[in-house]
């Protein structure tokens, strides 16, 4: 059965994961995939969606957003509780997680961001101060990894 393959970023700016998730977006579809992408009407995304032939299934902060049976849904990758929340997901839907950014994986911690950005404070940091919250972090990375759900640009 073919897959839907789903390119999730809600974000209303023009960015580097917008522009290369709709160049990679086009060039799938013009290999025959069928695609689609999740954003704003008024995204940086949704913008273009028409222009380029792709099919935009909306997001709003206000509405579900479905994701299509059958899917591979990719987003940048994150931390799980920073997924969109608005996003309607079937159960067999396969995500992948694409590491657009270093930091991609590090949580915000107020005050402490600039430190922990920086490689070797921020893991010393997150394993003395918050040694539970790097644990689920580095299990989460390693389990999406395994699973084949980790690509790294």
């Amino acid at each position: 059965m073919e897959k839907n393959i789903v390119f999730c970023f809600p974000y209303r700016f023009v960015g580097g994961v917008s522009s290369q998730f709709l160049r990679v977006a086009v060039n799938l579809k013009s290999l025959g995939n069928k695609v689609y992408i999740v954003d704003y009407k008024d995204g940086a995304m949704g913008r273009e969606c028409r222009v380029l032939g792709l099919t935009l299934i909306e997001y709003s902060d206000d509405a579900k957003a479905t994701i299509p049976e059958d899917s591979v849904l990719v987003f940048q990758a994150m931390n799980p509780w920073t997924i969109w929340r608005k996003l309607c997901i079937p159960l067999e839907t396969k995500l992948f997680f694409w590491v657009c950014h270093v930091d991609n994986f590090t949580p915000a911690v107020p005050i402490l961001t600039k430190f922990l950005r920086k490689p070797r404070f921020g893991k010393i940091i997150y394993q003395v101060f918050f040694p539970s919250l790097y644990r689920k972090m580095k299990a989460y990375v390693a389990d999406l990894d395994c699973k084949g759900s980790l690509v790294f640009i």
